[in-house]
């Protein structure tokens, strides 16, 4: 975990701070929170971790261990990779950055859930701390990244007709749901979502996102998605040179970038590949309209979600 002079810091994060500071993604922070391990607050601009809590989990590591292994503790502090994982395991116990390195390697060149996050880590460390680990001629070899072979796809998210209806939310709200149901609508979620670890993450995960919530809330969430984007959740349309069109979200700076779209497909794309780019104002889930869900559905879903 990165540090920083501490009379420099604001009395709360944002998401995307503590993500920069900590060099992790959402999700790590929504499971730590999930878990018990952070505490966040909810304000008017959405969440925001306090300094203190912040301070408290990083001064209350062995710093000098924390310098030791940083880059191989990141293995597991991110990933979560079960400890019996035998490369991960020699990079943990013996400190090397190196062995680290070669670990993130090995996951991001498999078609495991954690190829994704581990080819973040090593697109990030590429230029800097892993800057002699001859990372750049490892990653065209493997077929990881080659910025000179790399194929873009296209992704857009579908825009509603103009005559399409909107399903009323007074009227879902007054519906009585079942959360048997919900749970099988639920599946046409995961083109943005994840649930249970399944999914993909252009949004926050579900898995107790509901609870507490009212169904008016949800159901306006899930009938017009582009009212309220959660924080650090913000679309992002790359324009290329040879003229595609990549909707999503923007989950790597620098160059290369990394954009993760609908469907959960995730595209690195090199900074010479963008022409231009610009901050999307809606969102990137369809309507609920759009997946073709009638007010009984939605608030079939809603029940779910509360249960979850």
């Amino acid at each position: 975990m990165a540090g920083a002079v501490i009379s420099e810091l604001p009395t709360v994060l944002t998401t995307a701070e503590l993500c920069e500071r900590w060099r992790c993604t959402p999700r790590t922070l929504e499971r730590m929170a999930r878990d018990g391990r952070i505490r966040r607050v909810k304000l008017r601009g959405g969440v925001r971790y306090p300094t203190d809590e912040v301070l408290r989990i990083e001064q209350g590591e062995d710093r000098p261990a924390v310098q030791r292994v940083a880059e191989a503790q990141a293995v597991y502090a991110v990933l979560d990779v079960p400890r019996e994982n035998p490369l991960l395991h020699r990079a943990r116990e013996t400190g090397s950055q190196q062995a680290a390195s070669d670990a993130m390697l090995k996951i991001a060149g498999s078609n495991g859930p954690l190829r994704e996050v581990a080819t973040w880590w090593l697109l990030n460390r590429l230029s800097n701390s892993w800057a002699d680990h001859n990372l750049r001629a490892a990653l065209k070899v493997t077929g990881i990244y080659d910025p000179d072979a790399i194929k873009l796809e296209e992704v857009v998210t579908p825009k509603p007709p103009a005559n399409m209806p909107e399903l009323s939310i007074a009227e879902i709200a007054r519906l009585t749901g079942s959360a048997a149901r919900g749970k099988e609508i639920s599946t046409r979620c995961l083109m943005c979502h994840a649930i249970g670890g399944t999914g993909a993450e252009l949004g926050p995960a579900l898995d107790g996102w509901g609870r507490g919530k009212s169904p008016e809330v949800i159901a306006r969430a899930i009938v017009t998605p582009g009212a309220e984007i959660a924080q650090g959740y913000d679309a992002t349309e790359l324009k290329t040179t040879d003229g595609l069109t990549i909707q999503g979200l923007l989950i790597k700076e620098g160059d290369p970038l990394m954009m993760r779209s609908q469907g959960g497909i995730t595209q690195i794309v090199p900074a010479g590949r963008v022409a231009s780019r610009r901050r999307m104002p809606g969102s990137l889930m369809m309507s609920a309209a759009q997946l073709g869900l009638t007010a009984q559905d939605v608030a079939d879903l809603i029940a779910f979600l509360r249960a979850e």
